[in-house]
């Protein structure tokens, strides 16, 4: 992974910001970094990996949220995605996510259900229709999948929940960079190579 960034940066915050010099989430971050117009929705980033950046910047501590800088460089490199690249995201969330709750009902409902959109989408092509399809997804289900997810590492003590986050977004930009179409968006790199912390209570 990138971990060069170029000097005098905004400082990472929660939340959403007017202007560079307040701060930036992670997403603002990129579009400094890569020369856009300041906002949290860059064009060089795929959209789902764009909300789930947003989700874990905005649930890390503000300790663990500088570290999340490193990953700045390879969300410049991730959309737009192919059709069907959003369930893979979500799928390789959901999996980091279930890996350290085996036991989670939701995870597991959520995971079926992105599991078979992924199935899905290696075999629906492309087009107006496929692409007001992934729309659909990404602002619905998927969106409610990162959600679970998230919460999901909220019980951990903060070093645990940040590395768990931070676990959360490698494995979406693994899946991002490594989904082909007819490869069933899935990659010996994706989320089960991550370790993430189990809830304990």
């Amino acid at each position: 992974m990138t971990t060069s960034t170029p000097d005098q940066l905004p400082l990472l915050g929660s939340g959403a910001h007017l202007h560079p010099r307040d701060g930036a989430c992670l997403m603002e971050y990129v579009s400094v970094l890569v020369g856009e117009p300041f906002t949290d929705h860059p064009r060089c980033t795929d959209q789902v990996v764009a909300d789930l950046a947003r989700r874990v910047n905005d649930a890390t501590s503000d300790g663990g949220r500088p570290e999340l800088a490193r990953r700045a460089p390879d969300l410049c490199r991730t959309g737009p995605g192919h059709p069907g690249t959003s369930a893979a995201v979500v799928v390789a969330v959901l999996e980091a996510a279930a890996a350290g709750q085996p036991g989670n009902a939701k995870l597991a409902r959520h995971l079926y259900r992105a599991r078979r959109r992924l199935e899905r989408s290696t075999t629906a092509g492309s087009g107006l229709r496929q692409s007001l399809a992934d729309g659909c997804y990404r602002r619905g289900s998927a969106a409610h999948a990162l959600t679970t997810a998230i919460r999901s590492a909220t019980c951990l003590p903060e070093p645990e929940r940040d590395a768990a986050l931070a676990g959360f977004l490698d494995a979406g930009l693994a899946a991002a960079r490594a989904y082909e179409p007819g490869a069933h968006g899935r990659s010996d790199r994706s989320s089960a190579a991550v370790a993430t912390p189990t809830c304990t209570s």
